[in-house]
């Protein structure tokens, strides 16, 4: 993990890299209860992601993917650290989204809220793993893609990442927001504020696709 520097205020830790098929792997084979989860996620039943698994040996450095909102927040919290939400502990506000005062993931990616994309103002297609870029497809290692702090890789594309700030905690359906675009997307999707309007990019929690992973804080 690295520290992450806030204005004004204590810093906090992040991962490096997006938590890797290898990684999620020995969260899997521990098996911790389900029951231990949010009552959000009483509809989860299982740490199987729903593709692409087991996972090939020469896979695991890739980030993992088609896990939900639920199965990712289950790791953070197996692994000692927290799914990414507020500065200073618990869920980030969703109209926050882009405050890196108060928002963990954005702070992280555009340093401080200095930079529109994790290297700097303008969009670049060979610096992240993008839709844009001649880069691999999905690949954790491939860490071009540094910032908004150095030694922070891929918060712009390679897969969006889940946060912890959804719009409600009622339970599967409820509206998650995914970060930093992937390696299908365009600039937009990119930036570190997402969508660019006053709403995140969002998911339902129960969502498990090849173009979303996760990081964890503490």
């Amino acid at each position: 993990m690295l520290v992450v520097p806030v204005q004004g205020a204590s810093a906090y830790c992040i991962d490096a890299v997006e938590v890797t098929y290898a990684e999620y792997a020995v969260f899997y084979d521990a098996n911790p209860p389900t029951a231990s989860q949010p009552a959000s996620c009483a509809w989860n039943v299982s740490w199987t992601p729903s593709g692409a698994w087991p996972y090939s040996p020469t896979t695991g450095d890739e980030p993992v993917r088609y896990v939900n909102w639920c199965q990712a927040d289950a790791y953070c919290t197996y692994a000692g650290k927290h799914l990414c939400g507020a500065i200073g502990g618990g869920s980030a506000a969703p109209a926050n989204f882009k405050n890196a005062s108060t928002d963990q993931w954005f702070n992280a990616c555009s340093a401080q809220g200095e930079n529109v994309y994790p290297y700097g103002a303008t969009y670049n297609a060979s610096d992240c793993n993008g839709g844009g870029s001649a880069g691999p497809a999905v690949y954790e290692s491939w860490l071009t893609c540094q910032g908004g702090e150095p030694g922070v890789y891929n918060m712009s594309g390679n897969v969006a990442e889940w946060e912890d700030a959804c719009s409600a905690s009622t339970g599967a359906t409820d509206a998650c927001p995914i970060r930093g675009g992937s390696y299908l997307d365009g600039s937009g999707n990119l930036r570190c504020d997402s969508d660019q309007t006053s709403l995140p990019i969002t998911q339902p929690r129960s969502y498990a696709g090849n173009d979303v992973g996760f990081r964890c804080c503490l």
